[in-house]
C-alpha cells in the first residue's frame, strides 16, 4: 500500500480476521495502554513497536490487509447508524415460562376445535 499509513486506518486492519501477527501485538500494546494509535502510525516513532510497522517487510505483510481496511472505510458503514434495526430482545411472559412441567404438558396438548387458528 502506498501513501499515508493513519492511525484510524491501523485500528480498522487490526480489527480484521485477517489481521497479521504484528498487527495484532501492536494493538495489544494500544489496549494495555503502552502506546497509542497516533504513535504506531507515525514512521518517526521512535518506539522499536511502531518501527516495526513501517519497514519495508512491514509494508509488504501489511499491504493487503491495509488496503481492504482502507477500502471497508472508505465504503463506509451499509447502513446508517439511524437506519439501523436494534437487536430485539425478548422478554419472558407468564405464558412462555415453561419452567412449570405441567404448563409445558398443557401447552403441549392443547387443542383446539378450528385448526386455522395455528395457521
Amino acid at each position: 500500500m502506498r501513501g499515508l499509513i493513519t492511525a484510524e486506518l491501523l485500528q480498522a486492519a487490526a480489527r480484521r480476521h485477517d489481521a497479521p501477527e504484528r498487527l495484532l501485538k501492536a494493538a495489544d500494546a494500544v489496549t494495555e495502554g503502552r502506546i497509542t494509535w497516533d504513535e504506531l502510525a507515525n514512521p518517526n516513532c521512535p518506539d522499536p513497536l511502531a518501527q516495526a510497522l513501517h519497514t519495508a517487510r512491514a509494508r509488504k505483510v501489511l499491504s493487503p490487509v491495509l488496503e481492504r481496511a482502507a477500502a471497508n472505510l472508505a465504503a463506509g458503514p451499509s447502513t446508517p447508524p439511524n437506519q439501523r434495526h436494534p437487536q430485539r430482545i425478548r422478554t419472558q411472559t407468564e405464558e412462555e415460562d415453561y419452567s412449570n412441567p405441567e404448563r409445558l404438558a398443557s401447552d403441549l396438548f392443547e387443542s383446539t376445535s378450528d385448526p386455522r387458528e395455528y395457521s
